[in-house]
């Protein structure tokens, strides 16, 4: 690893320190497999297994890795033989033997080749047993040899069985195999005799995922508690944090926090700071009393801590609608504290600008740059600038915002990425005020720029021509078409066809027969990309970005379906992972069907996901708000307001859950119940970010605002959102429609 790095580093850099040559090699062939470097790692293992004087025990750590890159790029079969040869040469060492067979499991299960996996784990726990009866005659011998010889040879400690059978279980348990982990922990606490602690906490998570909530509360408590609130039990306050909210509470035993004071204080301020995290997702109130009790008790002892509890302080009052002042105060705490890193800074002072200017109070723009240079060197500057700029247009202040840009666009050498940042804000900044000429000439400059990517300077071109186009120049567009098929000619990269596709499709209607074109090339290359990938991660990735274009931008929901339904089910097993990606493509799927009219097969194929317990709870999310919104265009109001109840008390601040927040602070509204409408509809901020991101969540947030303010234009807080009162006037009508939906 390299340590003159430019990445900012909060603790300082520790050299790896290798005992010997051999440790050294593995290390670096490690590290190459880490950056996806598998010819230079494979050529360093051949190199030491042609070294005659490596033992046995030693070429195993060496097939070891070989494996793991041959896992990393999905060629799970052969990872798998190679394993089997490790475990061959490591069989008789005392540790060494373990690691070949988590292999060959891992790898077994990404075939998918469960029963084969159930197999080698169950060998592998019986060698574990093995080793331990041998490990425990050898003690005996040895205290024998001590009476008589006065001498002793103490063997090595080979791995308990619990320990091996609890890593069995969670292989199972990351793999969709509830009831194989269930097993193997069940066998890992009868081989401890009455501990095994991690084995405990993944029959909490077992129990969670089936809905038995108090269940998984109590093995997750008594986990905590039987392991002595050691480092080992941090993954169990996430399960009595999750069990908790899932039964209604909004906050966790005091008694059971009370009980950290024995804990050491850097193990205490860890825990702290995953209990607030989860507290916060589960949107628990207590989270806010637990970090500032903290805070003020220990918090000067751990900045970093420190920093990251105040970042979700400020990040939960942005959400907050109005209140600048108290926006600003949040920034300000977090810029006191020591050893920030650059986005940290910037995530303060950026709010910062942004409150004082709501505030009308003077803006510390000039010392806050000044703090950047001193802070993180001259080469920060620019982004500093950069950012405070984008904080002056979201307080509608573009007159700073380009006091700000325009050094960066006059100064820096334009292969800078900042210099194109910079055009580019400017750019969209001309554009929001209506100058769509000078828009057009910042869009000209990007363009022409050869060191910016290809899929910028496209999207640059279309965005001149539409700027041309506002500009009352319509025969820009169709000048641009060439030069843009020109640079289209040799792109093979599938994301930036359908990127572009769909670019030219929201253009100009009169594009669209173009804009098919290039979709339908775009489609060709992901499919020959999918099926060439040899990595269940890499397909689902493009099977997602393919999917996503087809359904929301090309109304092709029948061909994603199609395809899906064309897999096998081995080959739907070898995409299935708790990666989200796999399960954004699933909701995609879900709104596909909905698309398609077919109320029965869209639920069939929601329930079936939302229904299996080895969904985590993102995944749940992903399948179940879009089944939600199918049930609510079908007019079964009911069932969704029931099924956004179940994924509310799941994930209540997902950014999907925002719609589910919209119907319950709708359905509050239609009950008269003002508190209960208030506090939905600012947990919608809350869910779905300080502004939002995507047009649906910016809608959102505007219908939070308007039921804030009792569906009054007039009353609406312009901080919050980014909508003309015309524009809020129509959103008005269509939460009317909404409400007429309801039972």
């Amino acid at each position: 690893m390299n340590a003159d790095r430019k990445r900012y580093r909060k603790r300082p850099y520790q050299l790896p320190r290798d005992k010997t040559p051999l440790s050294m090699a593995l290390r670096q062939i490690g590290e190459s497999i880490q950056r996806r470097d598998y010819p230079s790692a494979l050529a360093r293992a051949a190199a030491l297994m042609a070294d005659p004087h490596l033992d046995n025990p030693e070429c195993s750590r060496v097939l070891s890795l070989v494996a793991d890159s041959e896992h990393r790029r999905g060629r799970y079969a052969e990872a798998v033989r190679i394993h089997l040869r490790a475990a061959a040469q490591s069989i008789g060492h005392a540790t060494l033997w373990l690691r070949p067979y988590i292999g060959q499991v891992r790898a077994l299960l990404k075939m998918p080749a469960v029963e084969q996996a159930l197999v080698m784990a169950h060998h592998a726990v019986a060698v574990a047993e093995t080793q331990r009866a041998k490990f425990d005659e050898q003690v005996r011998m040895s205290r024998r040899n001590l009476e008589t010889n006065l001498a002793v040879k103490v063997p090595m400690v080979p791995p308990r069985v619990s320990v091996v059978a609890t890593r069995m279980g969670y292989l199972f348990l990351q793999e969709g195999e509830p009831e194989a982990a269930e097993e193997f922990f069940q066998k890992a606490i009868q081989a401890s005799k009455g501990g095994a602690n991690r084995a405990r906490q993944g029959l909490a998570k077992i129990a969670l995922a089936r809905r038995d909530f108090p269940r998984a509360m109590e093995i997750a408590v008594e986990a905590i508690r039987d392991g002595g609130f050691k480092a080992k039990t941090l993954p169990a306050w996430e399960t009595v944090i999750a069990a908790r909210r899932q039964m209604g509470g909004w906050k966790i035993s005091e008694r059971l926090l009370k009980g950290l004071d024995s804990a050491p204080a850097g193990l205490r301020a860890r825990t702290v700071l995953t209990i607030v995290r989860e507290l916060r997702k589960g949107d628990m109130h207590q989270w806010r009393e637990v970090a500032e009790r903290w805070s003020a008790r220990e918090g000067t002892q751990f900045p970093i801590v420190e920093a990251e509890l105040r970042k979700m302080l400020l990040a939960s009052a942005k959400a907050e609608p109005a209140n600048a002042t108290g926006k600003r105060e949040r920034a300000e705490q977090l810029l006191k504290t020591p050893e920030l890193s650059p986005s940290e800074w910037l995530a303060g002072s950026k709010e910062l600008v942004r409150a004082s200017l709501w505030e009308d109070r003077n803006v510390p723009i000039e010392p806050l740059l000044a703090q950047a240079k001193a802070k993180y060197g001259e080469d920060f500057v620019p982004k500093a600038s950069h950012s405070l700029a984008l904080s002056c247009l979201a307080a509608k202040r573009p007159d700073l915002a380009r006091l700000l840009l325009l050094p960066n666009v006059q100064n820096l050498p334009t292969d800078n990425d900042q210099w194109g940042k910079s055009v580019w804000a400017l750019a969209r900044m001309e554009s929001q005020l209506g100058d769509h000429s000078a828009a057009a000439k910042r869009y000209q400059q990007l363009f022409e720029e050869d060191s910016i990517p290809v899929r910028f300077r496209l999207q640059a071109r279309l965005l001149w021509a539409e700027a041309l186009l506002a500009a009352g120049q319509p025969d820009r567009l169709m000048e641009a078409k060439p030069a843009m098929e020109s640079a289209l000619a040799g792109i093979q990269d599938p994301d930036v066809l359908m990127n572009f596709a769909r670019q030219i499709y929201v253009a100009s209607p009169e594009l669209e027969e173009w804009a098919t074109a290039w979709f339908d090339r775009g489609v060709a290359r992901a499919l020959q990309r999918f099926q060439e990938a040899t990595h269940p991660s890499v397909a689902i990735d493009i099977l997602f970005r393919l999917t996503r274009r087809q359904v929301i931008d090309f109304d092709r929901g029948a061909d994603a379906i199609s395809f899906w339904e064309g897999l096998s089910d081995e080959k739907k097993d070898w995409l299935w992972t708790l990666r989200t990606s796999f399960w954004e493509y699933l909701g995609l799927l879900v709104r596909a069907y909905g698309m398609d009219g077919s109320s029965g097969q869209v639920e069939s194929f929601a329930r079936q996901w939302l229904q299996d317990p080895a969904t985590p709870p993102v995944g749940r999310v992903h399948v179940g708000i879009p089944f939600g919104q199918c049930l609510v265009q079908g007019r079964r109001l009911s069932e969704a307001l029931e099924l956004f109840e179940r994924l509310l008390a799941e994930a209540p601040t997902h950014d999907l859950c925002s719609l589910a927040w919209y119907w319950k602070a709708l359905e509050a509204h239609a009950r008269q119940d003002k508190p209960e409408r208030d506090r939905c509809a600012t947990c919608l901020r809350l869910a779905s970010g300080a502004r939002g991101g995507l047009m649906q969540e910016k809608e959102l947030q505007a219908k939070s605002a308007l039921l804030l303010a009792d569906l009054d234009v007039a009353r609406v807080d312009l901080q919050t959102i980014a909508y003309p009162p015309a524009l809020l006037e129509t959103i008005r009508l269509h939460i009317l429609q909404d409400l007429k939906l309801l039972p």
